[in-house]
């Protein structure tokens, strides 16, 4: 509150700031974005029936903090959400030319809790419906688009194995950005089940190299926490570098020490290592 009073000016109108969304059992947050919603009382308006958004017709004189301020959203798990997908079918009958609303609205369908086979073919069908709207090509709609191509591809790959459609959604991803980790995650994730691990390993390489966290609301929860770990973990296993699968295991279980199957990963990668070196052991005492 004192950084805004003391960057506020006479003519300032809104401020833009960093925006943590949520914590992980371990207390790391996700789902870290820009925020946008300080705002003056005058010239400014509320649209969408959940999800809301500010909207003006005036001109903004907008203050940016950019990641100098953060303002951190400690969620309430008792919150009730089942209203949330009448709300946005709601105001996607209302609003059926804005990709915004329309993949809030395609995304709700497999939020956790309300994944069913039915409710998957229901966010593929909208996602497909959003990327043939007249201004998704819009540049104001960009992280929209993004976002119908990565759910689209997680939905492929995660839901129905379809691994070829998953490919092609994350290609047509790169070719608008190729700097967001997360469809290089979901490539190395399908080689790893193809076993072409020299190139999951160089898609990871990849990754590492050429992306970076851009702080928008398209980035899944856990891009930059586990998600890029436990894909190595497998690659490098998959290749026989068993003491850098168990490195990656490790950090993947800083950011979810209670999670069963790195658990389950990591005994059977320390296995493998105790098995290595007693069959070592043994070749050398004879």
């Amino acid at each position: 509150a004192k950084a805004v009073r003391e960057n506020w000016q006479e003519n300032t109108n809104r401020m833009f700031y960093t925006y943590a969304w949520g914590q992980t059992a371990n207390g790391d947050w996700h789902d870290v974005f820009r925020g946008d919603k300080i705002h003056s009382l005058k010239g400014f308006h509320w649209i969408y029936p959940v999800h809301e958004i500010l909207d003006s017709d005036e001109p903004q004189n907008i203050v940016d903090f950019e990641r100098s301020l953060y303002l951190y959203h400690y969620q309430d798990p008792t919150k009730p959400r089942k209203y949330y997908l009448d709300l946005l079918k709601l105001g996607a009958e209302e609003n059926p030319d804005d990709p915004h609303i329309r993949v809030l609205y395609a995304r709700e369908f497999i939020v956790e809790g309300n994944i069913t086979p039915e409710n998957t073919k229901k966010a593929i069908e909208e996602y497909l419906e959003v990327l043939k709207l007249p201004n998704i090509e819009d540049p104001r709609y960009e992280l929209e688009k993004l976002h119908a191509l990565l759910q689209l591809a997680l939905i492929y790959f995660v839901f129905k194995q379809d691994y070829e459609r998953a490919l092609k959604c994350c290609f047509k991803f790169l070719e608008y950005d190729q700097t967001y980790r997360d469809p290089y995650l979901i490539i190395a994730g399908i080689l790893n089940a193809k076993k072409l691990y020299i190139l999951a390993e160089a898609c990871l390489d990849a990754a590492k190299k050429y992306t970076y966290q851009h702080y928008t609301w398209i980035e899944r929860q856990n891009t930059f926490l586990d998600w890029l770990p436990s894909v190595e973990s497998e690659t490098k296993y998959g290749l026989g570098k068993f003491d850098e699968a168990l490195e990656a295991l490790n950090k993947a279980l800083e950011f979810s020490p209670d999670n069963v199957e790195y658990l389950h990963n990591q005994n059977t990668v320390l296995k493998t290592c105790l098995d290595i070196k007693n069959k070592q052991e043994k070749k050398e005492t004879e």
